[in-house]
């Protein structure tokens, strides 16, 4: 059961040639640079691009191929833009009803009520779209396209516009959509913030082609990949809280059977977090530093290294806790220290981000 892709879409100088399965459970991100397809891939996905060739399938549903092709309206898709697009004329309640009454499966499990309840929406009901924030009026676009009773959520690049707060405000809400609405989501976004904070599954577009696609924790630390040749390449963690030191207001989180972090945070016992850690802030060393204010210097395994011509860095993989973690260090740093596959050495890592907030370690 997936959404299987075997098209091909010329428009202008745009060339899509896409093949490929995407998941049908969870958020699937799709990044790229601009320009990389990612909004003409989503559009074609929603029936928006009668130009494209090949076929489109949903689960066992055939939504396009040489001899079909089903409109938009009718493949129940819920489609987020950019912009909110709400109907000017009509207050929230209005906007929000005017979906609810077209949506395609009445005894879904959730209902406007709960709907407005978990988007925060309950106050805004009689507000018309003129008055509310851009935060506001995408929170309503998006739960005008839950309440069509999507059997997929197209999302793109819906906090583009948006300000700091509001954007954080919305992804805490994103956040808890799998656990809230049983749909799958395909976001679109060029920011790797979110996609860290959001995604599942990613798919990596470069030229109007899929380069590769995976679980995300797969993707994101293999060095083969662009995404992981740049500064802004970063490792994702994965652990829970099993500690806390109050006067020192830290967390501790373990991400291996021995192995912990400290945070500073307050998060209750027990819970699961996810964290990214930009490879610039990973130092190595061959031992462990005792006289350091960096708190957290981890043992691990140099696993492979990245060679680039004519640059002054490098990114090396490690194994840590039986995670991955980058570093991202100096080929000076890579001579002296004799780094190679197979050393075992120290992380030492000067900060993580947790969710939306950059703590200090």
């Amino acid at each position: 059961m997936s959404l299987s892709l075997a098209f091909n879409l010329q428009r202008n100088r745009l060339s899509l040639n896409i093949k490929g399965e995407l998941a049908n459970s969870g958020i699937t991100a799709l990044y790229g640079d601009s320009g990389a397809g990612k909004t003409s891939l989503l559009r074609c996905i929603a029936g928006l691009e009668q130009g494209a060739q090949g076929s489109i399938r949903f689960n066992n549903t055939i939504w396009q191929d040489d001899s079909t092709f089903i409109p938009s309206h009718q493949r129940h898709i819920g489609y987020v833009f950019q912009d909110a697009r709400l109907f000017p004329h009509l207050n929230v309640l209005q906007n929000l009803h005017y979906a609810y009454q077209r949506c395609h499966n009445k005894g879904s499990s959730y209902s406007l009520e709960q709907i407005c309840a978990f988007l925060k929406l309950d106050h805004l009901l009689s507000q018309y779209p003129a008055t509310l924030s851009g935060g506001e009026q995408q929170r309503v676009a998006i739960g005008r396209a839950l309440l069509s009773q999507p059997q997929l959520l197209l999302m793109d690049e819906p906090l583009s516009a948006l300000d700091q707060a509001s954007r954080d405000e919305i992804l805490d809400l994103l956040e808890q959509l799998p656990q809230r609405v049983n749909v799958p989501v395909i976001y679109v976004s060029h920011n790797m913030d979110e996609v860290s904070r959001l995604a599942d599954h990613l798919v990596i577009l470069e030229q109007g082609k899929i380069c590769a696609q995976g679980p995300l924790l797969e993707l994101y630390h293999r060095l083969d990949l662009r995404l992981n040749q740049q500064e802004q390449a970063a490792s994702l963690l994965q652990g829970k809280i099993i500690g806390s030191d109050s006067q020192y207001q830290l967390a501790e989180l373990s991400i291996g059977a021995q192995q912990s972090l400290w945070l500073h945070c307050q998060r209750p016992i027990g819970e699961q977090l996810r964290l990214r850690i930009p490879a610039r802030d990973v130092s190595i060393s061959l031992s462990p530093q005792r006289d350091s204010s960096i708190l957290n210097i981890l043992p691990g395994c140099i696993v492979s290294i990245l060679h680039q011509d004519n640059a002054a860095h490098t990114m090396v993989k490690l194994q840590v806790a039986e995670q991955y973690l980058l570093a991202r260090i100096t080929y000076k740093s890579l001579e002296q220290l004799q780094l190679a596959p197979g050393l075992n050495v120290y992380a030492q890592i000067k900060s993580v981000a947790l969710l939306n907030q950059s703590l200090e370690a």
